[in-house]
């Protein structure tokens, strides 16, 4: 099963990230998807796919994210386990040839664990570089956010839990705002929090009226849009909030 799905900045490579073969571990893999893109090649040429990597996990992994500030050099995980792993690509080889194939050697990347962050007591559910690539926000069901130190890893600059007005339960997702002045986390508490990353301090707590976020992004301007579920648990909506306000 696929958990997490990203593109890369430059729109030709995709990273898979979900379950493995075996029961409990995980998989991570990049896809080489440029033909996807170009119109002119046949449709039977554009829908294939080729694996540039394949990284196994003991555990499943949960989410996957390159960074666009770095034009993706570095991708992080996190999964059903506490760490957080940076990942560096390393460059290309060339791979040996299947045997019966009549294909030669197939072009791969590698990629190589370059730091591991410790800082949650519990899984990593979310996981989001800022845009301008200064820091790395962490969410898990431990109930904390970690800011970390995007250029100085494995350095944390905060953590945001309950002693800070942060959230009571699971962590399950987070939004930068596209100048990274502000982190939007929501949570199974029911509850958007919205930091500034200034002093990282909660400036706006939104639990109305909707009942379970499932989902939050901002936009170019200056709007946050919320999406959460109704009571059946079917019907999706959006919540536009002006962070114009969020000191109010």
């Amino acid at each position: 099963m696929i958990c997490s799905v990203d593109i890369h900045p430059d729109g030709g490579k995709m990273a898979t990230a979900g379950h493995g073969a075996n029961v409990g571990s995980g998989l991570l893999i990049i896809w080489d998807i440029k033909n996807v893109w170009n119109e002119g090649y046949p449709t039977e040429v554009r829908s294939e796919t080729e694996k540039l990597a394949s990284i196994p996990f003991t555990k499943c992994v949960n989410c996957v994210r390159w960074s666009r500030a770095h034009n993706g050099r570095y991708l992080v995980t996190g999964g059903d386990e506490p760490e957080v792993t940076i990942w560096e690509y390393k460059g290309t080889f060339r791979s040996e040839g299947s045997i019966g194939s009549n294909k030669g050697p197939a072009l791969r990347e590698k990629y190589t664990a370059v730091h591991k962050l410790y800082g949650h007591q519990m899984d990593i559910i979310h996981l989001e570089w800022s845009h301008n690539g200064w820091f790395l926000a962490t969410g898990s069901l431990d109930g904390k956010v970690v800011i970390w130190n995007a250029r100085h890893f494995p350095d944390r600059i905060a953590v945001l839990d309950e002693n800070c007005s942060g959230h009571t339960d699971s962590v399950i997702g987070l939004s930068w705002d596209p100048i990274g002045k502000y982190l939007a986390t929501f949570s199974f508490d029911k509850s958007v929090k919205i930091w500034q990353s200034d002093d990282w301090k909660c400036v706006k707590t939104i639990t109305e009226p909707f009942a379970d976020v499932i989902h939050c992004i901002w936009n170019l301007g200056r709007e946050c849009s919320i999406s959460d579920v109704f009571s059946n648990g079917l019907v999706t909506r959006w919540i536009i909030f002006d962070f114009a306000r969020c000191n109010e």
